[in-house]
């Protein structure tokens, strides 16, 4: 499980503590020491405000340097017996424990901010519950869809920023791998009765929802009407008129129909939760059921380097020698679940061909991935292994079970077969990659997006046996051919299929679907402590001097008189539907079928230069600049239209704000990464990938009433009412 996210606010008190005026820099350096294996801190930390080591002269009397370092001591001596008590988990008692063990030893508090303890336990925990993440699967079967949330969770509890738990509706071989990551396994049957129910009473635990692969549509569906952010992936390509058949038929998903898939789709916003497709093809063929707004391509990657090192510690062909095969057979392989959907039977078909007709004698087969679970499975392996009977090459074609362990058959393999129907972009395109296999794949769905035909491999036409058997032939006939297509295809795997960029996107993601936790609540600051005999001259730092971050879009310029007028045009009659909007994002207030006809107004040319300023708002920001304000305009560009938004943002500041505000745009997508002291944002809640150092001041706008505990900017006659409040002069 996560460590607890309040751990860098320990260690922040802690180097408050220990940076108070102290001879003995051994004592402190020995408490860092001590409670090192709890918060794990560096020897040196930059500190903020509070007492950093100012003394007075009187400090320095042997006295009071004896009796300050005997009460350090003991102070030090009962944090550490409040941190043995919690172990190293530090929890938000642990805390709790803490800052009470502080609060009894007044001359070494923090002198800034005090804060309530109760407070400060219930943030704890309800940031630990926003860091809880609930992460659904299909089943636990030994699958690529499966594969892909082991890979990304092996990364993610890495990095100790979340925990997670595994939901799935039956046992199966992978249990094993992923409680190795310590990922508690938990079984929910859809087909139960009260599935919905308990499912509701589930996600009311975790801050946020992970749901893999398109049959988690009834947990994405909960997570929304719930308004919890989740994260969904979608490995399938499914036609929509065959939901159910799918569902039901192909993968005997009880409880999960066409309904609710598309309710799902439909009901998906951008702000809200985040719809990701590994392949561009495969978003297209859902066009129409789902905002695209809220959608995103994602391609799966795979760990190069741990398939470079097996490469490294294996020897091909003992490898091959294990399998059965000598130097001199011509391998051909396909490796994926056995179904009908992957079209084994058309390999078998080529296969015999191969022999047959292309005399090609030295040809051996293995088909890796047969699975006896279902009929439809077991009749269909038994329909591949009549067409090799009758083919005359039984004996040159080996079928295999589904391993665990896949990497040994490329390693072995001279060519990789994907022949699918019906196909997304499946895990082992890149992995063969990797290894430097040619390729020979149907040209459908999300394939064309990782195999350029004649490139990395050959792309054919799906169930036409005769242009499989052509390609792998051409393979055959040429080992030139097949080292150049395999060095092609290991460049494209390193460009396009990274790991690092999957799973560094899929983090960013999960990071910004925590919801924020209420701040905890500043309470009266009691007098600074003097020991008797002492007359202390310890004063505080000056509040460092910070940027104020300010919008633009509604908050200094008119974003919705410019889309107004271009739509209003068209449109008369929606005008209220504009000026009443309630919802932040201004295509979620319009019905599905036209939103994406509002997508394209806003990226329109010339959408952000023609904007107007708000009254008064150019005043204002001259006038905080004036009194020695640090002004930055901090700007997200359009996802629709980034390359123009920017570009026409920064000729909006040259033209009426002047040359010299250019160097005051911060043009960025997530604004938790700026520093600044405050940030003036119409938006309701600012999410990202950070915790931010500023304050969000909320700039009043019809979508942000619900919004209550933040100050609130009405408009820009009235700035000075809460910036001069805390603003650096």
């Amino acid at each position: 499980m996560m460590r607890s996210t309040l751990t860098l606010g320990v260690v922040a008190l802690l180097v408050c503590i220990c940076s108070a005026s102290v001879s003995s820099p051994d004592l402190s350096s020995l408490a860092l020491r001590k409670m090192g294996s709890a918060v794990k801190t560096p020897a040196t930390l930059q500190l903020r405000g509070g007492m950093q080591g100012k003394t007075s002269a009187a400090h320095s009397e042997d006295s009071t340097d004896v009796s300050r370092s005997s009460r350090h001591q003991e102070m030090f001596q009962a944090l550490w017996d409040a941190k043995e008590k919690h172990g190293d988990g530090l929890s938000a008692d642990a805390l709790a424990d803490i800052l009470t063990t502080l609060r009894e030893y007044p001359e070494f508090m923090y002198m800034n901010v005090k804060t309530d303890i109760s407070s400060i336990k219930e943030y704890a925990q309800a940031k630990d519950k926003a860091q809880h993440v609930a992460c659904f699967t299909h089943s636990l079967e030994r699958n690529g869809a499966n594969i892909f949330v082991l890979i990304l969770l092996q990364h993610m509890t890495s990095l100790d920023r979340q925990a997670f738990e595994l939901y799935t509706p039956a046992e199966g071989p992978m249990r094993e791998d992923f409680e190795k990551l310590g990922v508690k396994v938990n079984i929910m049957k859809p087909s139960d009765p009260g599935y919905m129910v308990s499912l509701e009473e589930e996600l009311s635990n975790f801050g946020a929802v992970f749901a893999n692969t398109i049959m988690s549509a009834p947990v994405v569906r909960t997570a929304q009407k719930l308004g919890m952010p989740y994260t969904w992936v979608i490995h399938e390509a499914w036609p929509q008129d065959q939901f159910d058949w799918y569902a039901s038929k192909v993968f005997m998903q009880k409880g999960i129909d066409a309904g609710i898939i598309k309710e799902a789709f439909q009901s998906a916003e951008p702000g809200s939760g985040n719809v990701c497709f590994p392949a561009k093809i495969q978003m297209e063929l859902y066009d129409g059921l789902i905002n695209k707004a809220a959608c995103q391509v994602v391609y799966n990657g795979i760990p190069v380097a741990s398939i470079d090192q097996f490469q490294k510690e294996k020897n091909r062909k003992a490898i091959r020698a294990e399998l059965g095969y000598t130097d001199d057979d011509f391998l051909v392989l396909h490796l994926g679940t056995v179904c009908a959907r992957k079209c084994q039977h058309v390999t078998a078909q080529a296969f015999s061909k191969l022999v047959n007709e292309k005399g090609v004698k030295n040809a051996k087969l293995l088909i890796v991935g047969a699975r006896y679970i279902r009929q439809h499975e077991i009749d269909y392996i038994s329909k591949v292994k009549k067409i090799l009977k009758e083919g005359g090459v039984m004996n040159r074609a080996t079928i295999m079970d589904i391993h665990e362990h896949v990497l040994r058959f490329y390693l072995a393999a001279d060519v990789v077969l994907v022949p699918s129907k019906n196909e997304v972009l499946p895990l082992v395109i890149s992995e063969a990659q990797a290894f430097r296999r040619p390729l020979v794949a149907s040209n459908i769905d999300g394939l064309p997006e990782a195999i350029t035909d004649g490139e990395e491999g050959f792309l054919v036409p799906p169930e036409d046996p005769q242009a499989l058997v052509d390609a792998i032939y051409k393979l055959q006939q040429s080992d030139e051919l097949r080292v150049a297509m395999g060095e092609k295809g290991r460049a494209r795997v390193l460009r396009q299929f990274s790991h690092k960029a999957m799973t560094t996107t899929y983090m960013e993601l999960i990071d910004k679907m925590a919801p924020e936790a209420p701040p905890p609540v500043a309470v009266q600051e009691p007098p600074a402590y003097t020991p008797p005999g002492v007359h202390s001259s310890l004063t505080p730092e000056p509040t460092p001097t910070e940027p104020v971050l300010v919008d633009m879009d509604m908050v200094i310029t008119d974003w919705d008189g410019a889309f107004c007028e271009r739509w209003l045009a068209k449109h008369p009659e929606d005008e209220q539907i504009i000026r009443g909007r309630t919802k932040f994002e201004i295509e979620r207030n319009f019905p599905l079928e036209k939103r994406d006809e509002v997508l394209k107004v806003i990226a329109e040319p010339g959408f952000y230069s023609t904007m107007k300023p708000f009254p008064g708002a150019l005043e204002a920001l001259k006038e905080m600049v004036d009194e020695g304000i640090d002004v930055r305009i901090v700007s997200a560009p359009h996802p629709q239209s980034a390359g123009s938004c920017a570009r026409e943002k920064y000729d909006w500041i040259e033209e009426h704000l002047g040359q010299a505000w250019i160097d005051r745009l911060i043009l960025a997508r997530d604004k938790t990464h700026v520093m600044g002291c405050m940030l003036i944002d119409d938006k309701p809640v600012v999410r990202g990938s950070s915790t931010p150092a500023w304050d969000h001041i909320v700039y009043d706008q019809p979508w942000n009433q619900h919004v209550s505990g933040k100050k609130r900017i009405m408009n820009w006659a009235n700035w000075r009412d809460v910036v001069g409040l805390s603003a650096p002069h």
